[in-house]
């Protein structure tokens, strides 16, 4: 569950691991990661965070002794489900380390385009990849709602945090309609006749937010949950 640009940087961190599982729900990523982050301390499959069971999973390798879930929850609606996966898969005194966007100018402009009348069609794909945690106002509600969340997951938060992420790698428009076209659920989805229309849509949206910007405002900045939690031994 480590997304695939970190990977090689936390195998240094990892280096006590015998061996280190990388799981995405898209096939076509992992195989991609075999191709291009191949290592022998990395073994990668196919898991979706919100499998009904994880049992053949668990069986197949056992339970772990650490999961880490980098950007995975900020795709997942049902979070409160992805949570009682990841304690499904730890050993009693495992524990997890999780990092995701509460909010993001992505995130918002997918809910968005959920809303309009044209991509309403396309309203299930926004709405499945956009977690509630956007429409919490302010640290102190997003946090006590991740500890309820984790409460109802049987895990014991030891580190629960919201920092303010400031961005700073978006030095033009461009690198913003790059990234929000990159980053939309739809742009896989859509038929190339549609294309167009998105990518309209995402042109509006980034001279939107770059006039924010120039103005002064902070749009492009996020909200980031940072959890470190463990399954209690029984």
């Amino acid at each position: 569950m480590i997304r695939g640009d970190v990977t090689r940087e936390a195998l240094s961190a990892l280096s006590s691991c015998r061996q280190n599982r990388c799981r995405d729900v898209s096939k076509d990523k992992i195989e991609t990661a075999k191709k291009h982050f191949a290592h022998p301390k990395i073994c990668y499959d196919v898991l979706d965070a919100l499998a009904d069971d994880v049992s053949a999973f668990v069986k197949k390798y056992g339970q772990f002794d650490r999961v880490y879930a980098i950007f995975l929850f900020n795709w997942v609606k049902d979070q409160e489900k992805g949570f009682k996966n990841v304690f499904d898969l730890l050993k009693p005194g495992g524990e997890c380390l999780c990092m995701f966007y509460a909010s993001s100018f992505h995130l918002q402009f997918r809910k968005k385009l959920a809303n309009t009348e044209r991509w309403k069609k396309y309203a299930e794909i926004c709405e499945s990849t956009t977690p509630g945690t956007i429409d919490l106002v302010g640290n102190e509600a997003r946090i006590s709602y991740m500890r309820r969340l984790l409460k109802s997951a049987n895990l014991t938060p030891t580190f629960c945090d919201v920092i303010q992420e400031i961005s700073t790698r978006y030095g033009t428009k461009e690198d913003l309609i790059r990234e929000l076209m990159e980053i939309n659920p739809l742009t896989a989805k859509i038929s190339e006749e549609e294309m167009p229309f998105l990518r309209e849509e995402v042109m509006k949206e980034a001279d939107r937010l770059w006039a924010e910007k120039e103005a002064g405002g902070s749009p492009l900045d996020y909200p980031v949950y940072i959890v470190r939690a463990s399954k209690v031994l029984s």
